[in-house]
């Protein structure tokens, strides 16, 4: 009975359904041994499936037998072979339909129960890979032909798989995760559901920071508290950043961690900074913004990104840009609210920008021409890269948003191929950075090259990180030829400044609509795919394929 017990927090269902729960609890164990990624995913599967089943009204006796039937959901993996179950790289179309029969699987071990509790548990295996617009499987059955259980259950499934690492993916943050469930809104999710997720977002990401991490085989459910540093893995991209970041203490302003870039921005040293709070470098007529930062936090777990200014320490102000998320998590030991700042100096983006009103603001018709081509030189400096001269991610953007809308209008497809250098560091550290800025130039001559279209795009959005945009494009195989031929003129030796250079890439492919519609959600599945090709050992190709 420990075992049940240790759940009592979940689950308030321990009178004359402990024999019910007891039984769910070992299947719950006999999951974790054969897919540990799922043990610390179906508690919050299951709180998440409570939150939203208690606004739409269930009874507390329905709310406790749908929280416990919920961790059951993907008890059919028991049935999927390893080679699939673990594969870091995209499913090919066999493993793809094979991972798909797990719903059946696991209805066919609970249909039979006499338990209602399992018997509603069967329901949900079978069902919960179901769309409301009818796209899902096994039986691709839609709207109120989906048991609703199973519907809350999707959902929440979803949710907390785009927030959290896999093996074929990073986790996403949660303006992406949003973004995401509210495009699929009458697609994917039944839209009653959505409404009551999103109405009550802060209150979920209350319970997944109350469960972060992966469950112990004694399925011990009490939750694995962080450290207060950053992970070992973390500390390099910590210290090494190209923006600031800083660690927070929501409730009284106090830096607890600090970088080297922010540092460098604000003119401190650590132990200066660290006896700081975020309104000692925050200008009065910021105040207001502060206290609106503070709310948009408490309420939504995240703010910004937003511009304001900081002080540095010899007085004088910058611009910054600064986005921030909950992470309260990483100190619940501590008693502290705590927060992750990210901070980037934006004042050579101010610069341009005050350059093209300043030009703007003051016409004069004996050198209009001169005026005409200043403001067309700034222009394309802030759509450019400063080192490839290829457009950057603003350009790109705005080109995406366009074929978008011409591709939705004309029925038509395109297509996105993220790209970067396999192991681009090393050559930075044994040859310099002037080298490695010279291997940029080169690389974005190669691919250039390859793109004949005039439509075609080629973006640097920035270190040694590529996007292409192919217009038209009506297959996944046809933007693989492409990616293929790029691929190929990288293995060709680089000689740059007497030195012979070898490298490769790594690229991830994503189709619209097939793979998603919205700009942001195309750029993140993109990188997702790219993500795949360095899990599958780099040098290779991997095409968005997301299921959950």
């Amino acid at each position: 009975m420990k075992l049940i017990k240790e759940t009592s927090t979940l689950f308030n269902v321990l009178n004359e359904h402990e024999v019910e729960i007891e039984a769910i609890l070992r299947i719950q164990k006999a999951t974790h041994h054969r897919d540990k990624a799922t043990g610390a995913h179906i508690i919050r599967v299951s709180k998440y499936s409570g939150l939203i089943a208690r606004h739409l009204g269930y009874s507390e006796k329905e709310l406790d037998d749908l929280m416990l039937a919920s961790t059951c959901h993907d008890i059919g993996k028991i049935g999927i072979p390893d080679y699939i179950l673990y594969k870091p790289g995209a499913l090919t179309e066999e493993e793809f339909n094979i991972i798909k029969k797990h719903p059946e699987i696991g209805h066919d071990i609970l249909k039979d129960s006499k338990s209602p509790v399992l018997r509603e548990a069967a329901n949900i295996a079978l069902c919960h890979h179901e769309k409301y617009d009818g796209t899902g499987y096994p039986r691709g059955i839609k709207g109120d032909n989906i048991p609703l259980s199973a519907k809350i259950i999707a959902i929440a499934d979803v949710f907390d798989s785009l927030l959290s690492t896999r093996s074929y993916k990073p986790s996403w943050n949660i303006n992406e995760v949003i973004q995401y469930i509210e495009l699929n809104k009458g697609k994917h999710f039944d839209p009653i559901c959505v409404e009551v997720l999103i109405a009550n977002m802060h209150e979920a990401l209350k319970l997944r920071d109350s469960f972060e991490g992966d469950l112990s085989y004694g399925f011990d459910f009490t939750s694995k508290l962080k450290p207060h540093q950053p992970e070992e893995r973390f500390q390099d991209f910590f210290q090494s950043s190209p923006v600031g970041i800083a660690m927070i203490d929501q409730l009284s302003g106090e830096f607890l961690m600090v970088n080297k870039q922010l540092l460098d921005y604000t003119g401190y040293t650590k132990e200066e900074f660290l006896k700081l709070t975020f309104w000692d470098i925050t200008p009065k007529e910021y105040e207001f913004q502060g206290i609106q930062q503070m709310h948009d936090l408490n309420a939504y777990g995240y703010f910004g990104p937003n511009e304001k200014e900081y002080i540095r320490k010899d007085g004088t102000r910058f611009p910054i840009m600064i986005q921030t998320f909950n992470a309260s998590h990483t100190s619940t030991s501590e008693g502290r609210n705590i927060v992750w700042g990210i901070i980037q100096d934006i004042s050579k983006t101010k610069k341009k920008e005050d350059q093209l009103h300043g030009l703007l603001g003051k016409p004069d018709n004996t050198q209009g021409n001169i005026i005409k081509a200043k403001i067309l030189a700034l222009h394309a400096m802030a759509l450019h890269d400063d080192l490839t001269g290829l457009p950057n991610r603003r350009l790109l953007a705005d080109r995406v948003r366009q074929e978008i809308a011409k591709s939705s209008r004309n029925k038509t497809k395109f297509a996105l191929i993220a790209f970067d250098i396999d192991k681009f560091k090393p050559v930075n550290d044994r040859f310099g950075h002037i080298v490695g800025d010279t291997l940029l130039m080169e690389i974005s001559n190669r691919a250039s090259f390859i793109l004949q279209r005039c439509s075609d795009t080629i973006c640097r959005v920035g270190g040694d990180e590529f996007i292409i945009l192919l217009p038209d494009i009506d297959s996944v195989s046809n933007a693989t030829l492409i990616a293929n031929k790029i691929r190929s003129a990288f293995e060709e030796v680089f000689q740059i400044d007497g030195h012979s250079i070898y490298i490769t890439c790594s690229m991830g492919i994503v189709l619209y609509p097939d793979h998603g519609v919205d700009e942001l959600i195309l750029f993140r599945l993109a990188d997702d795919a790219l993500y795949k090709s360095k899990n599958m050992g780099r040098n290779c190709i991997s095409v968005s394929s997301l299921d959950y």
